[in-house]
């Protein structure tokens, strides 16, 4: 099983660290390349024309996924403020309708989040025992808490204009 998921900033590293730390080889955890033009063009052309940017660079970056060999999927899905829980069935659809054979495995954002999580991860670890299983989540957890703490810092350190265009 090679998993492939969409490209979402830095999300990748705790997800990879995870996947090592249950002992998948490399090449096993499909990365797709962070969003470029080439991203949008392909999730403007598969996506309905009323799908919104969120959906059409969604499914621009599992496309990608697929052509690097991932045939196992992980997309969110569940409901709330954004429509993002509802876009899983539809990229399915495309992907299978554009001839990639890829398995869904579903992230329910919406309810029990970290029974959720914990079913996503035993259904990419063959049998792995839970205890394993739940080590590498709060490993990959603690990564997920220093990326957004680096995040903070380089809001805050970062240089900006003062007055605007005069940089």
């Amino acid at each position: 099983m090679s998993v492939g998921f969409p490209h979402f900033g830095n999300v990748y590293i705790p997800i990879k660290a995870m996947a090592r730390r249950l002992g998948a080889p490399d090449g096993k955890v499909i990365i797709p390349p962070p969003i470029t033009q080439r991203t949008l063009d392909l999730g403007v052309k598969y996506s309905p024309q009323e799908a919104c940017l969120p959906y059409k660079l969604t499914l621009g970056s599992l496309i990608e996924a697929c052509e690097l060999g991932a045939d196992t999927l992980i997309q969110a899905r569940g409901t709330g403020i954004c429509r993002l829980g509802y876009y899983a069935k539809g990229q399915e659809q495309m992907l299978q309708d554009l001839g990639y054979n890829a398995h869904f495995l579903t992230l329910d954002v919406s309810h029990n989040k970290f029974i959720s999580i914990i079913r996503l991860i035993q259904g990419m670890s063959d049998n792995t025992p839970w205890r394993e299983i739940i080590s590498a989540f709060f490993f990959s957890i603690g990564k997920l808490f220093a990326l957004d703490r680096v995040e903070k810092v380089v809001q805050k350190v970062r240089a900006v204009e003062v007055e605007k265009g005069t940089a």
